[in-house]
């Protein structure tokens, strides 16, 4: 019977080597199997430092602990004292009594000495001071004093305890409450907690001296067979063991007596509500045992679904790139919306204070009166023309002379742009109310031959307004000194309709632009046009791939044209649902950038996001471009159906953008730009294992797996469950159309059975999904005995095939008629019926499905592939290479990829050998890390010109919460340079530990690595973008000698790593 002993050994701080024969200072002792019955967990060592022990009565002295070691992690916490050093000296003469015996020559001697051994070896030291412990295993613990005799300990299911060493010594547990499951626990300061977990999210708690929450219920769940005392009933045994005077007169020696055993036996406090308060949670979705990609809105942005946590922290985490939206008002009931600008009262005013509403009807004018409150203002008080749709509409400056010099002062005149006219209105502040001026300019009082022409597109901006007519006419006018319309220039384009036009400032600072964009119905190209010297003649063009709808000039920095941060950029939303964006410099248009948004026409609006300057796209999709890792970077926006949007700065809606739906307004905030959202759905207990997607019904279906908190070394009690939620709002579903069915594999296992001997494979139809007794239950419509564990399950054409044990088999779901008393009476059943079967040595792991051929791993080594053939099946090509194999998928041009237990990568191909098939390894990487799951897919949608380069093969999965990505190489001379850049990189860019990049990636075993080992068939994106910023990028590219030079020029070198980079 195997026992936990703890032993001591002295350190040697010369040789920094430990000591052969055991330390004097800890009396080397067995654990009682009572206290520690599990022997595969092993207890954790607190260290106690020396301190004062309580008196027993007045007259006796100070007392001391001189310290010791509390062993937890057991049904028990033990304390066990340091030796004295009267103890240690007697111990010593003993041990050299003891080497004279094993030295003699008698042989009575000799077998003394061994018996004495083991009856040293065979003693059980009383601990000195002990207490029960009443949950699971203990998994973290750190002081919460500088005296080291208070600690904060926890178990494997977050149940946090205040462990308090006494003067008896006796040791005291406070429960606290419930945490996430602690790795670690780390004390800060201020009753400031750091809980850090690898199965849930890590936490930062405050401890309060009184309950907060759940008020009414036990503190932490503590089973009957305990004793406890209330917070009360100690405070009176502290009082009872106060000294008292020479008066006082002890009636009961012996309950004295008892009730200090008691405490040397430890004390459990039952207190009622929690002391916990969260302060802050830190993401982590550790371990990822299982996942899904899913386009859950038919958007073309997948979602990953992961299966995470563990104990009393099991999740399904929602995991999408792209910003978040947060909600904050909707105005409902505004359909057929074109275009949105938010009104200000004033020019220099730093909120809005009203919104303007293009649709194809009209313009709508909305006064913002609170949060919740938006005013409809009519056309008598709007002052604005509302009877036809806006082209654009803003807040201008009032341009002054001072000192011969012209400047911009506030004012409170807003212009409006419509198909007949452009409209000087202005604010009446005391009245709260627009008024519409008389200063109007109409095309053909300009000019009279422009009588025919209407407005079809407009800019405008602090002094300058862009007037495109149709005929392919642009007209720049601005507002002079006494509030009049100025006509400065036109130009005619002969023809050539356009389509959209901007005139928006690089230079957010300055008052006017230098610079003017135009697009074209026919051709389809942009100009940048020169407003310097009011000429409007053409500076560069650039053909686009498809008409512009929507076109912006911005300068996706902060900065000015001298600074570094200034990004100048020509951006045109196409109508056919894509964004292209041109970097504007030196009067070129340059590194054209296409954006696919899906296929409707794409409207464009600057706004502002997290405090950076950002556009807004909205298409069939909408996304947030801004300035990330030196170049215009995508994310999607979280927000379905969009047709315009605008930034809005109100009082009530500080920083937010305004979203327009078919039918609605929606005001909230964009977060998140650039960063990997995540949504989580919290399961408790109830850990995810497995999960399957139905894009049909739009639902996932989830195998849960709930282990009761038990006690340590008692029986765990374990659960499973099959769960259907719906794909948005991931409640339980109840209903279904269509008759569907998932298929879910168990196993029982019987005590001593060395792998299981029996399971079953159940098919739920989805049709039957019902609500009964107050919870969600599904139909079980065919059950099929397997003779063991259904390890694995894949759809194979309407077949399921099933790695149960070693073999793999394929069944069929057969409609059988069940016969009744008459014709009508007759019903159907379905039935599996297993029409093969494949045999293996080795229980498999793993099976996945693609065409009509089958790939599984086993526990110990191999990869086969499959194929069905009629109703057999047959091995195509196997692999016999120990590899441990833990998580396979098939790759493209019928290869696998697949990962195994020593943290590598691997692919496969099948050659040809000899008349027969064979898999040959053509890929072997170290990760570092262990991958769970291969997903085929990506997170980002990218257009094909993007997609050039590196197209997306799998997403993978691991054991600590990362999510990465394989690329394919298309180019082969790509590949070629970058494996010579890595080369090169390698030899110059040490890592931590100065280890070297070829060194560490270089395959790993159970044996370690090997120098004639080397990683092929990968390379590391991760490292190959630390290029672009390296001081001397140049120099990689030269290499050591001629001979590794690689031949790309620096500016083509970053352009690769760059479109790489932009994948993730």
């Amino acid at each position: 019977m195997q026992r936990v002993q703890l032993l001591a050994r002295d350190i040697n701080l010369k040789s920094q080597d430990l000591s052969i024969s055991y330390s004097l200072f800890l009396s080397n002792t067995i654990l009682p199997a009572s206290a520690f019955p599990d022997t595969e967990n092993q207890p954790m060592l607190i260290p106690i430092p020396p301190f004062a022990l309580a008196p027993e009565d007045e007259d006796e002295g100070e007392k001391h602990c001189i310290g010791g070691v509390l062993v937890a992690g057991g049904r028990k916490i033990l304390f066990y004292e340091l030796t004295s050093k009267e103890t240690r000296k007697r111990q010593k003469d003993k041990d050299k009594r003891q080497t004279k015996r094993k030295a003699s020559s008698a042989k009575e001697d000799t077998e003394l000495a061994r018996e004495k051994e083991k009856e040293k070896d065979a003693k059980k030291l009383k601990a000195r001071a002990s207490v029960k412990w009443p949950w699971s295993e203990v998994t973290a613990w750190c002081p919460a004093d500088d005296e080291m005799r208070r600690f904060f300990i926890s178990d494997m299911y977050g149940r946090l305890a205040m462990l308090v060493v006494g003067e008896a010594p006796d040791l005291m547990l406070i429960p606290l409450g419930e945490t996430s499951t602690p790795t670690t626990l780390s004390y800060l300061s201020s009753q400031v907690l750091y809980v850090g977990s690898h199965t849930g999210d890590a936490q930062l708690i405050r401890i309060h001296a009184t309950a907060q929450t759940n008020l009414d219920t036990d503190t932490l769940p503590i089973s009957n067979g305990f004793q406890t005392i209330l917070p009360t009933e100690l405070a009176r045994q502290v009082q009872r063991r106060e000294p008292q005077g020479e008066d006082y007169e002890m009636h009961d020696n012996a309950e004295q007596k008892e009730k200090e055993r008691e405490i040397r036996n430890g004390r459990i406090i039952n207190g009622k509500g929690s002391y916990v308060e969260v302060l802050d949670s830190y993401r982590n979705l550790a371990p990822i045992l299982d996942a899904v990609s899913a386009d859950t809105d038919d958007s073309g942005q997948p979602q990953i679904v992961t299966c995470s946590g563990g104990a009393n922290t099991g999740s399904l985490n929602i995991v999408r790139t792209g910003a978040d939206f947060q909600e904050l008002a909707v105005l409902r009931d505004i359909h057929s919306v074109m275009n949105i600008w938010p009104i200000r009262s004033s020019f220099e005013s730093s909120t809005d204070s009203h919104i303007l509403v293009s649709t194809l009807q009209g313009t709508l004018l909305f006064r913002i009166d609170g949060r919740e409150t938006f005013t409809h203002l009519d056309a008598s008080l709007a002052g604005f023309l509302t009877d036809t749709p806006t082209l654009a509409s803003a807040n201008i400056a009032k341009r002054v002379t001072v000192n011969n010099k012209s400047t911009y002062i506030d004012s409170h005149f807003v212009v409006q742009v419509t198909s007949t006219c452009v409209t000087l209105i202005e604010y009446d502040s005391a009245l709260q109310v627009f008024d519409r001026t008389r200063e109007t300019w109409v095309p053909e009082q300009h000019n009279p031959l422009w009588k025919s022409k209407e407005i079809v597109a407009a800019s405008l901006n602090s002094s300058q307004f862009l007037v495109a007519l149709s005929g392919g006419t642009i007209v720049l006018l601005n507002l002079n000194e006494t509030g009049k319309f100025q006509f400065l220039n036109s130009y005619d384009f002969h023809g050539m309709e356009v389509s959209t036009v901007s005139c928006a400032p690089f230079d957010r600072s300055k008052h006017f632009s230098v610079y003017a964009a135009a697009a074209f119905w026919d051709p389809n190209i942009v100009r940048i046009l020169s407003l310097k010297d009011r000429t409007l003649n053409t500076i560069c063009e650039v053909t686009l791939p498809s008409v512009a709808r929507s076109l912006l000039l911005h300068n996706f920095g902060t900065g000015h044209k001298s600074d570094t941060d200034y990004h100048p950029y020509v951006v045109a939303g196409l109508i056919d649902g894509t964004v292209a964006c041109l970097r504007f410099q030196n009067n070129e248009m340059l590194d054209k950038k296409i954006f696919p948004l899906g296929t409707a026409p794409v409207s464009l609006a600057a706004c502002t996001v997290d405090q950076k300057p950002v556009v807004l796209a909205v298409g069939s999709r909408s996304s947030i471009l801004d300035w990330e890792r030196q170049r215009p970077h995508q994310s999607s926006v979280m927000v379905k159906n969009l047709v315009a949007g605008s930034w809005l700065n109100a009082t009530d809606f500080p920083g937010c953008q305004i979203l327009a739906t078919p039918s609605s307004l929606i005001i909230g905030q964009i977060k998140g730009v650039g960063k990997m959202q995540i949504r989580s759905i919290p399961l408790g207990y109830d850990n995810p294992r497995r999960i399957t997607y139905h894009p049909d019904h739009k639902v996932f279906g989830v195998v849960c797996q709930r282990r009761e908190a038990s006690r340590v070394g008692d029986s765990e009690i374990i659960h499973s469950s099959f769960v259907v939620f719906d794909d948005t709002t991931f409640e339980p579903v109840h209903a279904l159309k269509r008759t569907d069915y998932i298929a879910v594999g168990t196993m029982r296992y019987h005590h001593g059975e060395s792998e299981p001997s029996s399971g079953r494979i159940l098919l739920f139809s989805l049709k039957s999904v019902h609500t009964g007794g107050g919870s969600n239950t599904i139909d079980i419509v065919a059950t099929q005995e397997a003779e063991g564990c259904v390890f694995g399950l894949t759809d194979m054409n309407g077949q399921i095939a099933a790695a149960v044990n070693s073999s793999v088999d394929l069944y069929s779901i057969v409609e059988e008629e069940i016969p009744g008393n008459t014709a009508q009476d007759a019903k159907f059943a379905l039935r599996l019926t297993r029409t093969a079967r494949w045999n293996h040595n080795y229980l498999i792991n793993n099976i996945v499905a693609y065409g009509q051929s089958l790939i599984t791993s086993d526990a110990i080594s191999s990869v086969s592939v499959l194929r069905v053939v009629g109703t057999d099946l047959q091995t195509v090509a196997r692999d016999y290479g120990p590899l441990n194999p833990i998580a396979v998928e098939a790759a493209r041009n019928n290869g696998v990829i697949g990962a195994n237990m020593a943290c590598n990568l691997f692919t496969f191909s099948i050659q040809q050998r000899q008349d027969r098939n064979v898999l040959e390894r053509d890929g072997h990487y170290h990760v570092g890390d262990v991958v769970t799951k291969f997903v085929p897919g990506e997170l980002n949608t990218q257009d094909a010109h993007e997609s050039r380069y590196f197209e997306p093969e799998q997403l993978f999965f691991t054991s600590s919460g990362c999510i990465g990505l394989v690329f394919h190489i298309a180019d082969e001379a790509v590949s070629l340079h970058l494996t010579a850049l890595q080369n090169n990189m390698a030899e110059t860019i040490l890592g931590p530990g100065e280890i070297r990049h070829n060194q560490w990636r270089t395959p790993a075993n159970s044996r370690g690595r090997s120098d004639a080992d080397q990683a092929i068939g990968f390379l590391d994106g991760d490292f190959l973008e630390q290029f672009l910023t390296h001081p001397h990028a140049a120099q990689l590219l030269e290499g050591n000698n001629p001979a590794k030079r690689v031949a790309l020029s620096q500016h083509e070198a970053e352009g690769i790593v760059e479109k790489l980079q932009s994948r993730h």
